[in-house]
């Protein structure tokens, strides 16, 4: 997929939740665009698949599995990527969810599960924003 129009030749992206799903959706059409990038997930062995499949269509990328609701493995992942690069460019702060309960169940939400959503949707994007 290539859009004459958009293009990002030159440019470093940093996408999290990138091993799967929207996240792997917009880590490809980045690449599409010219980008090079930078993908996280926690899922090391999807990440690392995603990471080849991109490599494989000729995008330079790294790959690092990270909690990103962890400030020292956020920190740790933009090191890398600006240590790469020299630069991120964009950032598309997508990892997140809803653990492993629907919404429609929130009287079996416990706390701890309830903060690691929160962690995860809020806490994570905002750890990502300031380390970039």
């Amino acid at each position: 997929m290539s859009i004459d129009w958009f293009r990002l030749d030159g440019k470093v992206a940093l996408v999290t939740g990138a091993a799967q799903g929207i996240g792997q959706a917009i880590a490809r059409a980045l690449a599409a665009a010219g980008a090079k990038l930078i993908i996280s997930d926690r899922q090391a062995e999807k990440l690392t698949q995603t990471a080849a499949a991109l490599e494989q269509d000729g995008c330079e990328v790294i790959h690092m599995a990270a909690d990103v609701a962890v400030a020292a493995e956020v920190e740790a992942m933009v090191q890398r990527g600006l240590e790469a690069f020299g630069a991120i460019d964009i950032l598309v702060n997508n990892a997140g969810g809803s653990g492993n309960i629907g919404v429609d169940q929130i009287d079996e939400i416990s706390d701890e599960l309830w903060e690691e959503i929160i962690d995860s949707n809020m806490k994570s994007a905002f750890l990502c924003c300031r380390a970039v």
